[in-house]
């Protein structure tokens, strides 16, 4: 019994770092974009950018991150079948840790499943600052 409580109590101290750590949860300043297949979400406090496919059809959501100031790419990710996300940020280090008071495009684009030409894609520019949600000028 003893051993059993030891062990539950160590899976709860694994637990609890990794659910405090949920962007979602640390701060609930964020910007959201969606398209009919994937959505993205972006958190300025922690640079962390999510990405997922909301449709099990075969086709893939894809994230651009782009630093607009300094007009230099950063990074991609992807998502692909119904209910699959990948979260990165500043936590994974470079690429992912992006430049403060910087602006930055987010460009959301829904491919077919072959990866071949994109059939749906938004973008948005906003601003990596931790005290507010602010678009680019």
């Amino acid at each position: 019994m003893k051993r059993l409580a030891m062990a539950l109590c160590a899976g709860v101290v694994v637990l609890a770092p990794a659910f405090a750590a949920t962007p979602a949860h640390a701060d609930k300043i964020y910007h959201r974009m969606t398209n009919s297949g994937g959505w993205l979400q972006f958190w300025p406090n922690g640079d962390s950018v999510k990405v997922c496919d909301s449709k099990a059809d075969g086709k893939r959501a894809v994230v651009y991150v782009t630093n607009w100031t300094k007009k230099r790419f950063e990074y991609k990710i992807e998502a692909v079948g119904k209910s699959d996300c990948r979260l990165v940020g500043a936590r994974n280090g470079q690429p992912y840790e992006l430049a403060e008071n910087h602006c930055f495009q987010f460009v959301l684009e829904l491919y077919d499943k072959d990866h071949g030409r994109f059939s749906e894609r938004k973008q948005a520019f906003w601003k990596n600052t931790n005290k507010s949600i602010k678009k680019c000028a």
